[in-house]
């Protein structure tokens, strides 16, 4: 196990380790107890029903002015909906010891936190929008070892600035640009920890090439808040004042 390395996240937009082997157990433990189904969206294999609220599954973005709003409305709704058990196993994992390097003066405040089976592809993009300077993926596979033949790996990497550029950048366009700092292979209990304050900085993943395989990706996006006092041990600061530690 690795720390994760933050001059890395903000020079280079990320940066990987993996989880000691008890965090892994309490996470798949955890996820064993959800209720998964198949995506109606069909964006992924399978949803779970405690990250979807009604109010969550049923909605669609409708305004584009207000994707931004929404999405921190129905993230909002989701924090608040989950229960003990995974706020408390979600928090070990900002609460471990990969986390060395910023939790001895700071807390972890909560944003976002999803969850989903199966890996559809994405191309180059940022979670600006969700919110959080900084987002966390957690990969629960079968296997310890990852056949990258399988597909579904994670791309982090940084986009050149360019004179003229603003807070509006089309990664996709400008594909060719990205500097790519690395790729890591979801085996089971992989992290990586991405820079997502910095619009510069993106990231992709690749597609599955046996969709069948198990690939849970557990997402969380934080903001780290200065403690009032460096002798109390880190909490994790989720809606309606709930703190973890």
């Amino acid at each position: 196990m690795n720390n994760i390395v933050f001059d890395d996240v903000f020079m280079k937009g990320g940066s990987s380790s993996t989880l000691p082997p008890h965090l892994i157990l309490l996470l798949e433990a955890m996820t064993s107890q959800l209720h998964w189904y198949p995506d109606p969206e069909g964006i992924y294999k399978l949803i779970a029903e405690e990250f979807r609220p009604a109010e969550v599954l049923h909605s669609r973005f409708h305004k584009e002015k207000d994707h931004i709003q929404e999405a921190k409305h129905f993230n909002q709704l989701i924090l608040e909906s989950l229960n003990d058990q995974i706020m408390y196993a979600l928090s070990q994992v900002l609460l471990s010891e990969c986390f060395s390097e910023v939790s001895g003066q700071h807390d972890f405040v909560m944003k976002f936190a999803d969850l989903w089976d199966g890996s559809e592809g994405c191309a180059w993009h940022s979670d600006a929008i969700e919110g959080g300077a900084f987002v966390v993926l957690i990969y629960l596979t079968d296997y310890d070892d990852w056949d990258d033949a399988l597909g579904g790996q994670f791309e982090y990497g940084k986009v050149p600035y360019r004179d003229g550029d603003n807070c509006l950048i089309h990664y996709v366009d400008r594909a060719d640009e990205i500097v790519s700092n690395g790729i890591v292979s979801p085996a089971n209990g992989t992290m990586v920890v991405v820079n997502n304050h910095n619009h510069f900085m993106a990231h992709r993943c690749f597609q599955l090439t046996r969709p069948e395989e198990k690939r849970i990706t557990i997402t969380l996006g934080f903001d780290l808040k200065v403690k009032d006092d460096f002798q109390v041990q880190s909490k994790v600061l989720w809606p309606n004042h709930v703190a973890v530690s």
